[in-house]
């Protein structure tokens, strides 16, 4: 078992309803487009374990609190770090930290902090990107200076020749599914 993520409609449009109507409740609009279009990105994988996500996390987390984050192969070795995570994630603050590990929503509207909705936390794909590209460098992913990400980096992170293979699997993912989301209006979802 593990994590699929993707970017579109497929066979959510009914729990899209439900997402668009919960978050309408709390001031953030946001309804699934009805076209697909091509939604496709870089990411050789877009499905991995669910702690690969774990490791991007840490990394975040170190980077967030100004500790080097230093390369980990092992759930143990990584959860040496579990408190310098738990403290980011209690702030509320991050939509990659406060995101489940196994189901859920980001959707491409700006909104400061994740929402909960039907007790789901729901995140903004905008904001979630700007969480990737701050952790990038501390993961040695070179972005342009607008931040952005060339075809060939892209091509270096899934060749996945690094000391980080776990988190630039999921940071390639997301920072994907973010791209696909905000472009097209879809949401991305987790299952």
């Amino acid at each position: 078992m593990g994590l699929a993520i993707s970017v579109g409609p497929g066979e959510y449009e009914e729990e899209f309803d439900e997402l668009s109507a919960g978050l309408k409740e709390l001031g953030v609009e946001w309804s699934a487009p009805t076209v697909r279009g091509d939604l496709s990105g870089r990411a050789a994988h877009m499905s991995f374990g669910y702690s690969t996500v774990h490791f991007l996390r840490r990394a975040y987390a170190l980077t967030k609190a100004g500790r080097p984050v230093t390369p980990v192969s092992t759930i143990p070795d990584m959860e040496q770090d579990s408190d310098v995570v738990a403290e980011e994630a209690e702030m509320f603050e991050s939509h990659l930290l406060c995101h489940s590990d196994s189901d859920g929503y980001y959707v491409p509207v700006d909104f400061e902090t994740p929402e909960v909705v039907d007790d789901q936390f729901v995140g903004s794909s905008q904001r979630l990107l700007v969480e990737l590209r701050f952790c990038a460098a501390a993961l040695g992913i070179a972005l342009a200076e607008d931040g952005t990400l060339s075809d060939a980096e892209a091509e270096r992170i899934n060749a996945l020749e690094t000391p980080y293979p776990f988190e630039w699997l999921a940071w390639l993912a997301l920072h994907e599914a973010c791209l696909m989301s905000i472009e097209s209006g879809h949401a991305i979802v987790f299952n």
